[in-house]
């Protein structure tokens, strides 16, 4: 039976379980973060791994050799990992426009790390004809430039197979999400974000069947009675700002102090897993319309989409209260920031703000909960 702990092994190994598959004869490629199409990678036979945050400081530090130091932390970590060939059993990477700063950091990889393949992936920031037919454009080179990286062929039917192999995970990934509006959750926030990490650094078939052991599992679960806490919602970019080790752990500081995390709004939490990838017959438009249109990315949503999607959260888990956890010289996020908060202030719904940095001292962090869970309690 599959357990929490397990999903945190997974973690915690994912550069030795890499490796274990190159060893296999398996092809492995990094990313950085949802905007790239995964379904491609795979039906090219290939496991995408998402480039996480590193434990330590020392690639921060090396980082900050070739990038400025108001890079936000996640880019100096991905930055000094590259120069320290951390992922040097990657057979490529992929980068997206996420952001300014990620594009500098995918110069540093071009320049500095010796890959067979590396590329950068452009989502249009508009959804409309003009914006699918580039997509679909930039897409299909894309498939000829894997094409001759692998040594295979992207058929359109190996395509519609990964589509619907990532489709059963979000499905599986929504029913998880699910139990979280119970008056008494299965599983704590924190343990909702450990399986979530796992996803992204393993094959997306081993994680589905271990989400359908964990989901069979809930019946035989001693119960938890959390139903007096206040419910709460995190929002944040990346897993690493809230639980990483290079940061304080803040969804498990919340739990710790009396409240439960029941949403989030995390970059590769719900949201990712909200929209599956249509029936299209033509899955290059399917998939256009989804990583153009769907992709809860700060860079490319509008603020009146973001705030849609949290005000449904809101209701749908019958939320007491938000934290936002938003990386410091995030512009990104920032940006967005004043108008989300704005709007949750004019519909009384309790929130703040707390600018996160790796390393950052604990308890004027924790003096901040504790007192926000006092006013929501009244």
């Amino acid at each position: 039976m599959t357990q929490i702990a397990d999903f945190e092994k997974i973690y915690e190994n994912r550069h030795s379980l890499a490796r274990g598959w190159k060893k296999e004869g398996k092809k492995v490629y990094g990313y950085v973060y949802s905007l790239a199409p995964e379904e491609m990678l795979h039906a090219a036979g290939i496991i995408p791994v998402q480039l996480t945050e590193n434990e330590d400081g020392e690639s921060l530090r090396k980082g900050k050799v070739d990038i400025p130091e108001f890079f936000c932390s996640y880019s100096l970590s991905c930055a000094g990992q590259g120069m320290e060939e951390v992922y040097g059993y990657l057979d490529g990477v992929v980068f997206t426009d996420a952001c300014p700063q990620l594009r500098t950091v995918f110069e540093i990889w071009d320049m500095k790390c010796n890959l067979d393949f590396i590329r950068y992936f452009i989502v249009p920031n508009e959804n409309n004809e003009d914006s699918r037919k580039f997509y679909i454009a930039q897409m299909k080179d894309f498939k000829g430039r894997i094409e001759k990286a692998a040594g295979v062929q992207i058929t359109d039917e190996a395509l519609k197979k990964s589509i619907a192999v990532y489709n059963e995970h979000r499905r599986l990934v929504r029913e998880l999400y699910a139990t979280r509006k119970a008056e008494n959750p299965p599983f704590s926030g924190s343990e909702i974000v450990e399986v979530m990490k796992a996803a992204i650094v393993m094959p997306r078939e081993e994680h589905s069947e271990m989400l359908k052991s964990l989901l069979a599992s809930i019946p035989s679960l001693e119960p938890r009675k959390v139903s007096d806490r206040p419910r709460l919602m995190v929002w944040t970019h990346i897993f690493e700002e809230t639980c990483g080790q290079m940061y304080p752990n803040f969804t498990k500081m919340i739990e710790e102090m009396g409240g439960e995390v029941v949403a989030d709004e995390l970059h590769r939490g719900s949201r990712y897993s909200d929209v599956m990838v249509g029936d299209n017959p033509d899955p290059w438009e399917a998939l256009a319309e989804r990583y153009i249109a769907h992709v809860p990315h700060s860079w490319k949503m509008s603020d009146k989409d973001r705030i849609k999607n949290i005000l449904e959260s809101v209701e749908e888990y019958r939320v007491d209260g938000i934290v936002f956890f938003i990386p410091k010289y995030c512009q990104t996020d920032w940006f967005q920031q004043y108008l989300i908060e704005k709007t949750c202030k004019e519909r009384n719904i309790p929130c703040m703000s707390i600018e996160t940095l790796a390393a950052m001292p604990q308890a004027p962090v924790r003096t901040r909960i504790e007192a926000f869970l006092e006013m929501i309690e009244g």
